[in-house]
């Protein structure tokens, strides 16, 4: 039979075998823990990449819509100037056409009854004298 002392220190190296095994097995499970941990934050880090990129690729496409739409208006109020100044023009022209034209029959009809005409001349003026008075 095995001494006491023996015996005590034969349990105290298999509770000292016990304890180092258990250590060591928490040891490797805290390891995996970290592994594992590290890996999980790698995934977030990747997928908030991922996200800011379609951020960036949506911000992108909006600005280049944007910048789209400023052409096109640009354009549009380009075309309605030069129509509304086309037809500004063309209505002068006609305008000043007509009074040219019109300018010239009185010419030619003073010319051809000038003792008519200024007496039409004196009766219009006699006429606006008298309703400036009134």
């Amino acid at each position: 039979m095995a001494n006491p002392k023996d015996r005590v220190h034969g349990g105290i190296e298999s509770a000292g075998d016990a304890a180092k095994s258990a250590v060591e097995s928490g040891k490797d499970t805290a390891h995996t823990a970290v592994n594992a941990g590290a890996g999980m934050g790698q995934k977030v880090a990747d997928k908030a990449t991922e996200l800011v990129d379609q951020g960036k690729q949506v911000v992108n496409k909006l600005a280049d819509e944007a910048t789209e739409v400023g052409h096109k208006v640009q354009r549009w109020a380009t075309d309605a100037y030069h129509t509304s100044e086309q037809g500004v023009a063309d209505a002068y022209q006609a305008t000043a056409k007509t009074v040219n034209e019109y300018s010239q029959e009185v010419a030619d009809l003073i010319r051809k009854y000038p003792i008519q005409a200024l007496l039409v001349g004196f009766g219009a003026g006699l006429l606006v004298s008298r309703a400036m008075r009134a």
